[in-house]
């Protein structure tokens, strides 16, 4: 006790010093952080001359939502493609070739993203995501087995491969061993994961490894938030059925249940606590981005019901 109250003291005594005080150190220190808020200006300063052409904005839900359906439309050849493969090979061997495609395309090829250019319209940017889209569909039915690869079919692609591996080979563990493939690149890992791969990710956790997996699921959701994606209504699906099979397990009233035998542990516990916080904040995010679009398409009917000025 007597060696916390001294180390309290200390601690106390370090705050409660005044500016008069202040060491040379203690303006060296000042000086340095003044020369370092000049370098970040500066930069900030030069940006404001980049031409616009160089310059980008994020895309919308909207454009987003759009530009993914258009691609997953034109790669209706290459998605039934892969449906038709019987066998863990040749999944593997498209895939192969699809990722060491995607990495020559971010090394080499200016065209590989498709960036909206600051100022441009959503109606020119989809546009000229159509004119790419009829490439991709032109593409993909003359060479089903070798389509267009850029930012925008590489996800397209890469999750239909998780699902049809999943749902249809039945195989997790190479479900898991595609996905970590992905994350030894960062170019991969940038390009090739968007909240669908999460989501994929998280039912292929639960359903092939359960219970056990409850640790790697709240870190998935975690490494999820902190790539960007903070989640979407499938995430909050899946995530409340994992939920609601805990709880039945624990409850002894799950078909993994032997007996009717309570299922549970005092660290799944905690992981299912931080999973309903989470699960939590999402519904919220999700609320408020449903009362969002809906004031949005409000606005846009009462715009065009007025007409033209």
């Amino acid at each position: 006790v007597a060696d916390e109250k001294d180390l309290f003291e200390k601690i106390f005594a370090t705050y409660a010093q005044s500016e008069a005080s202040s060491t040379a150190a203690d303006i060296v220190q000042r000086r340095v952080l003044a020369n370092l808020q000049d370098s970040v200006r500066a930069p900030a300063a030069a940006a404001d001359h980049v031409p616009v052409a160089l310059a980008t904005e994020r895309l919308s839900g909207r454009e987003q939502g759009v530009a993914e359906r258009k691609t997953v439309e034109a790669l209706a050849p290459t998605l039934e493609y892969i449906d038709q493969m019987t066998t863990r090979e040749a999944v593997v061997g498209f895939t192969r070739r699809v990722l060491e495609g995607c990495v020559a395309g971010v090394a080499q090829r200016r065209d590989f993203h498709l960036h909206k250019a600051k100022g441009e319209t959503s109606k020119a940017f989809l546009t000229r995501h159509a004119r790419l889209s009829r490439q991709v569909r032109a593409q993909s039915e003359a060479s089903p087995g070798a389509p267009v690869l850029n930012a925008f079919t590489v996800p397209v692609l890469f999750n239909h491969v998780l699902r049809a591996v999943a749902a249809r080979l039945h195989d997790g563990a190479l479900a898991l061993s595609l996905f970590n493939r992905v994350k030894t690149d960062l170019r991969l890992y940038s390009v090739v994961c968007n909240q669908a791969t999460y989501n994929e990710m998280l039912k292929v956790h639960w359903v092939f490894f359960g219970k056990r997996s409850l640790c790697e699921i709240e870190l998935l959701v975690v490494e999820m938030q902190n790539n960007g994606f903070a989640g979407d209504g499938q995430t909050f699906v899946v995530l409340l059925k994992i939920l609601a099979a805990y709880h039945a397990m624990k409850a002894g009233r799950s078909s993994f249940s032997p007996g009717g035998l309570p299922v549970w542990a005092h660290e799944d516990d905690k992981r299912v606590r931080n999973l309903a916080a989470k699960l939590q904040v999402l519904g919220k995010l999700l609320e408020r981005e449903r009362l969002l679009a809906t004031a949005d398409r409000s606005a846009r009917c009462s715009r065009h019901a007025l007409g033209p000025a």
